[in-house]
């Protein structure tokens, strides 16, 4: 099965590496697309459960579904957002 997740916070590569790093460590994920430039990410995955697990990691990651998360718990996403995201320039760099 495939399902395309409008995200918030995606402003980089190194969110885009922390977003397919953290995804497919999740079982039955079997690949992760994702759109920089229109906020999506692309997920190919077997089973029921997979997408709800697959939409809390990108949440505790800090880039919740779009429309999902209000008031401080927006803040707070936007700060795990910003962690990811300079872990995944990290993890770049050190690939490189």
């Amino acid at each position: 099965m495939k399902a395309i997740i409008n995200v918030e916070n995606l402003k980089c590569g190194g969110c885009v590496s922390s977003i397919k790093n953290g995804l497919l460590t999740i079982k039955n994920v079997n690949e992760v697309k994702i759109d920089m430039q229109q906020g999506t990410v692309e997920v190919d995955y077997q089973g029921e459960n997979t997408l709800a697990a697959v939409k809390i990691k990108l949440k505790d990651l800090g880039y919740p579904e779009t429309g999902t998360v209000k008031g401080f718990e927006k803040v707070t996403t936007n700060v795990k957002s910003y962690v990811s995201c300079a872990i995944g320039k990290i993890t770049n760099e050190e690939e490189k």
